[in-house]
Order: C-alpha cells, then structure tokens, then sequence
C-alpha cells in the first residue's frame, strides 16, 4: 500500500474511534469540550490531507497522537474517580492554566481527568501545533484511592507543575518579576544559596550520620541546574500549600512517609528532587510562617481543641533543626508572592475554618453524616451555608487524627473519606441553588 493511501486509512480508523468515544458515559462539562477540540484537530488533518500540504511523517504522527488523546477517554469513565474531586479541580486549574492569546484573549485549558497508574499525576501537551486550539490536560487519579479525597489534596503540587506550560506559567516561574521575586527570596540567604553552600551544608558536621557517611562516598556535587530543580520542587510543595492549606500537609505525609526508607536520601550524581526530610521541614515552617500551627478551637470546645491538637502535632511533627534551610521571613515573602498571583489569577487562596465552621463540620463527621453546615428550624426548614473545600478537608483530617476525643461510633479511614466525597458533592449543589455557582 502506499504511504499516502496508508494516512487516508488512518485517517478514517481515527475518525471512527472518535464518534465512538460518544458511547462513554461522562460527568458534566467533561464530553462536549474534549470531543470538539478532537473534532477540531481532526478538521484540520483532513483538510492538510486533502490539500496534501505536509509531509506524510507529518500527518502520521498527528493522528498519532489524535488517537493517543482517543485512549484517555476510555479511563474516564463516571465511577473511576471522585467526581466533585474532579469537579474542583477543574475549577481550580481552569484560571491558572488559561492561555494568554494577546488582543484574542484567552483560551480556556481542556481538564480531563482518568484513573490510571498508582500515583498522581498531570500531564500537558508542550506543544501546540497549527492543528490545535485549546491545550489538554490529564489529571490521572490513582486508582486505588478513588473515593480517598482526603488524600487528593496532593494534586496540588501537580498543578505547580502543569503551569509550567501555559502562558500564564511565566507570570510565576519564567520572566516576571514575581518570579525573580520568588527566586530572589529563597536564595538570598541560607544553604540553599548556592550550589556551593548547598555542598557545606550537607558536608556541615552536624548533618545527619547517614549523610555523613553519603558525602564520604561520593565526589559528586550538587550543581546550580539540581539547585534550580530542588528550587522548583519547593516552590510547587508551597504552591500546593496555598492551594490546599494544612490538609495537603497532612496528606503528603501519610502518602510519602511509608515508602520513604531513607527521608535524607539524595542521589547527588542525578538528583532533581530535595530529600523528603527537607521538603517537610519546607512545609512545617512555611505553616508555621502562615500561624498555621495555632489551633482555632478554643478551650470552650474542649473535645474539638483536643482533636485539632492532634491534627497539628501530626503536621507539624518532628523535624531536624540541619533541614530548615528558609527563615520565616523567606517562607512568608514566598506564600505572599504565590498569593499575589493567585489573586492576579481568580484563584483562591487556601485558609482554616472558623472554630464554628470546624465545629458544625466535625460534628457531622462524629453522626457518619457528610460534612456540609445546615440548620433545620423547628417547622424543619433547612438552612444551609457556603463551605470551602480546604475547609471540609481540614475538617476530615481533624476528626481523623483527633477521633479518640470524641465519643462517636467508630469510622473508619474509607468511610470517612466518603463522607467527605458525598460532602462535596452535596455543597455543590447546595451552591448550585444559593447562585453562587453555575453548571
């Protein structure tokens, strides 16, 4: 067969997987945008083929990666994951991943989200070709924890790193001020300076023994491109922190410390990322930068103030005095920084609940009812009120990490995560009906 009759049939068999992609049932706003930017990218292969104005190569390898993106939509299946998870980070990464497209304007990101793999993961298109308008994004939701939407709040970080490819990235990590700003403020000072102070500090005698020991072994040093990776990886650990607030600590430490056999580990000769040790340190004095560690329960709600002690002796648990490599000073100029784009951008940012908030939250949680606030008057007339999402996660890990203060029929760690799921669920619509969101 000829190379060119070859790409016709392609051509058509990518054609076919898209209009069955319809048969999928999906959750709303997911099928009409992702099936149109198809439409479109597969429009604008034909018309190259019908005027035979690429390379064949050229065309092969965009129906290639047409039907690559086809594969994703059968891993997106409603039930595979948490769908008002999903929901929220559609509308979290929405502003920040938008496309600055000059006079235009901007086009909004494609989200999709599947259940794939063991970890999680966003993934974007780099490259945008003639043949495409609008940038996709895969959110992948670790399977196993579909329903663990406590744990979800370690997407956070994902999306640090997904803005590294929209037009907008540049405003936090390329030529903006702010990121000079950002830069600037965690390396004036401290052992992460530079690549040299980097090597006196972990050759410093009061680092770990098994960092000792590592630094004897090895002639490899630490250059400035491993310095500006480690940078990144902080910053988007405190990306997430804005984003999520103290429920992401919470969730990176129950999901990294298990596997972590070595929390100082570094593998100097290839390393892109800063050892687990010193990324926690980051996080427990960037809360306590943010007054984070100060409960919001009063002694008036003893049982509550206990449980919430719990929750920040587990977040701001143990850490090494050699791993504190920011002063409260950078921590905070750096949430600030991430603060002022966040506004700059529509996003919010994270904050605590109330101690009244905190208290109608758990105390649903304690009844195994979802965690939303609403009052029924004596003629049983529901009132209900807004709540945020990092509220309601801040509330799922008190009750969690607190639960032996209360006196409460056991729950366990998949029943509360439920909960939490269906809480979600259920505010959106309860915003749905106040106005204060839109289908």
């Amino acid at each position: 067969m000829a190379p060119f009759l070859y790409v016709q049939e392609e051509y058509e068999n990518v054609r076919r997987a898209l209009d069955e992609s319809l048969r999928y049932d999906y959750g709303p706003g997911q099928t009409v945008d992702y099936y149109e930017e198809c439409r479109f990218r597969l429009d604008g292969i034909r018309a190259e083929l019908e005027r035979r104005a690429a390379p064949v190569s050229a065309i092969v390898s965009q129906l290639w990666d047409l039907a690559n993106r086809l594969t994703l939509i059968e891993r997106s299946h409603l039930g595979e994951f948490s769908l008002p998870f999903a929901d929220a980070i559609r509308e979290i990464a929405s502003p920040l991943l938008l496309e600055d497209e000059g006079l235009e304007g901007g086009h909004q990101p494609i989200i999709h989200m599947i259940a794939e793999g063991t970890s999680y993961q966003i993934t974007s298109e780099k490259v945008m070709g003639p043949n495409k308008r609008r940038r996709l994004y895969t959110v992948a939701f670790p399977r196993q924890l579909k329903h663990h939407v406590l744990m979800h709040a370690l997407f956070g970080h994902e999306l640090g790193h997904a803005t590294f490819y929209s037009s907008r990235a540049g405003d936090l990590f390329s030529s903006d001020p702010l990121s000079i700003r950002l830069t600037k403020t965690l390396r004036r000072e401290g052992h992460l300076r530079d690549a040299a102070s980097v090597m006196a500090w972990l050759r410093s005698e009061d680092a770990p023994e098994r960092v000792q020991r590592k630094m004897k072994d090895t002639a490899a040093t630490i250059t400035e491109a491993n310095l500006e990776h480690w940078i990144v990886e902080l910053v988007c650990d405190l990306f997430r922190l804005a984003i999520f607030g103290p429920a992401f600590v919470a969730a990176h430490r129950t999901y990294l410390e298990p596997s972590c056999k070595n929390p100082h580990e570094i593998e100097i000769e290839k390393t892109s990322h800063p050892s687990c040790a010193l990324r926690r340190a980051v996080l427990v004095g960037a809360l306590r930068a943010m007054g984070w560690l100060d409960p919001v329960a009063t002694v008036a709600n003893s049982e509550l103030l206990t449980a919430e002690r719990s929750l920040i002796d587990y977040l701001g648990g143990p850490v090494e005095p050699w791993a504190e490599v920011f002063t409260a000073d950078q921590l905070r100029e750096a949430m600030a920084a991430i603060g002022e784009h966040f506004t700059a951008t529509g996003t919010p940012l994270a904050q605590r609940p109330s101690e009244n908030v905190l208290a109608d939250l758990v105390a649903r949680i304690g009844k195994h009812l979802p965690p939303i606030r609403e009052e029924v008057d004596e003629e049983g007339v529901s009132t209900t009120h807004p709540v945020r999402l990092e509220e309601q996660l801040y509330a799922g890990w008190t009750y969690w990490l607190g639960r032996e203060a209360f006196h409460a029929r056991p729950l366990d760690f998949y029943a509360l995560n439920q909960l939490c799921d269906l809480a979600l669920l259920q505010q959106q619509a309860i915003d749905l009906s106040a106005g204060r969101r839109e289908l």
